[in-house]
């Protein structure tokens, strides 16, 4: 089972007019805001993350739905963060795609049972309908576009293309 859902109203942070990048603007937007989290649920494994940390992952994320969307078959991902360190092995086959996770760390923030030998304890694989796991991935960029253009940030941003293509 794999999932992503979000907890509470994020306090948007004001735009910065330094702010080159998506990711750099992500962080302004969500930084410290432990009042809104986001949790990917891994085989009901809710692993949390915040936005901050979401801007640290951002990329690879867009890289990681870019090779599913291109028709790549095998691939690796690797996320790097204090929010969760893993990497995701990619196999898809047809209109599914097996991930197979290996856990470094992740951050419990302030919950509990939340460390990543809890994780481990439950499968390290997620089997999920491809179009599925994009749309999951696709809400929270949306949100994440939405809450952007809202304080001001626009598609001049680098890597924003993504973004602009969700409707």
């Amino acid at each position: 089972m794999f999932k992503i859902i979000t907890k509470g109203k994020a306090m948007l942070g004001s735009y910065d007019p330094e702010d080159q990048d998506t990711s750099e603007a992500i962080y302004t937007i969500y930084k410290a805001d432990y009042d809104f989290m986001i949790f990917i649920c891994w085989n009901g494994f809710h692993i949390p993350v915040d936005g901050s940390s979401l801007s640290q992952i951002y990329n690879d994320v867009v890289d990681m739905l870019e090779f599913i969307k291109i028709g790549e078959h095998d691939f690796w991902i690797s996320f790097l963060d204090s929010c969760f360190t893993a990497v995701w092995h990619f196999s898809i086959k047809n209109e599914e795609i097996e991930i197979k996770a290996e856990w470094t760390d992740i951050a419990p923030y302030h919950y509990e049972n939340r460390r990543v030998e809890n994780l481990r304890e439950v499968s390290d694989v997620v089997i999920i309908n491809k179009n599925n796991f994009i749309n999951e991935w696709d809400n929270i960029l949306r949100m994440i576009k939405n809450d952007l253009l809202s304080v001001g940030y626009n598609s001049r941003l680098e890597g924003f293309d993504y973004l602009n293509d969700l409707d």
